[in-house]
């Protein structure tokens, strides 16, 4: 029988999110339509939509720049197992970890047909609406497909990063416990400061990615500003600069940053 630890470490970021307003949604997709291989797109699951700025990395990983509605999305962080056949969450791993979860299933809308699409499993929190309001959260994904990263490839079929750096935010103190409740059974580790908050996650390459995120006074969801990434070798980008964000492009990396 494996154990807890086994189980966390077997899993590996599937993707993550960030938050944005209505006027820095509109910059960001006027920046990156210069930018190759990325995806712009309204994805429609169930009675759900959604839009959202997809950037692809080579190793399967993905990031979801997502416009702000109902839910004030802040920051979100999906897990999945390292490779197929094992990608898919068995039984074993929500019985092993310590944490009630809830699940939700989700099809992908194509046409006038649906297809079975994944599994999300969260760890209850003891205020569902302050679980929503903070735009907090990490899951497990549990994909219907054969590969998930080869099904992500098929949503979004481009990618011009290597992988995912770095990601830095800020928010409020008073979201920290609640941070700290949903990043709990994570394979991430946690590392705290007086005023940081800083989290290291495992790419299905073994690479790390990392969330940095500076504290604050109040209870402000958590605010993107800005995401590291290493560059494919065979794209050729340029430095760019919109009203509200720049991308900076230099030897091999790429930032996005909040100006």
């Amino acid at each position: 029988m494996p154990s807890q630890k086994s189980i966390k470490n077997s899993l590996v970021l599937d993707h993550f999110y960030s938050g944005f307003s209505a006027d820095d949604f509109t910059d960001l997709q006027q920046l990156f339509r210069r930018f190759q291989g990325v995806t712009i797109r309204t994805i429609k699951s169930g009675k759900d939509t959604w839009s959202g700025i997809y950037i692809v990395s080579n190793v399967g990983s993905y990031s979801e720049f997502l416009l702000r509605s109902d839910i004030q999305y802040g920051l979100g962080c999906a897990f999945t197992t390292k490779a197929p056949p094992a990608f898919r969450i068995p039984r074993v791993v929500l019985d092993l970890l310590p944490f009630r979860f809830s699940k939700e299933s989700r099809r992908l809308n194509k046409g006038k047909t649906s297809v079975r699409w994944f599994d999300s499993y969260v760890r209850l929190a003891p205020n569902s609406q302050k679980s929503r309001y903070s735009g907090i959260w990490a899951w497990m994904m549990h994909y219907h497909q054969r590969d998930s990263k080869h099904f992500n490839k098929s949503l979004f079929p481009h990618s011009s990063v290597d992988r995912f750096l770095e990601m830095k935010m800020t928010m409020g103190k008073k979201l920290l416990d609640h941070l700290l409740h949903h990043f709990a059974w994570t394979p991430g580790q946690i590392y705290r400061s007086r005023d940081r908050i800083k989290i290291t996650i495992s790419n299905r390459d073994f690479s790390e990615f990392a969330v940095n995120i500076r504290l604050k006074e109040g209870d402000a969801v958590p605010e993107f500003e800005s995401l590291k990434f290493s560059l494919s070798p065979f794209v050729k980008l340029k430095s760019v600069k919109g009203k509200r964000f720049a991308l900076i492009v230099s030897k091999g990396f790429g930032t996005l940053v909040r100006r």
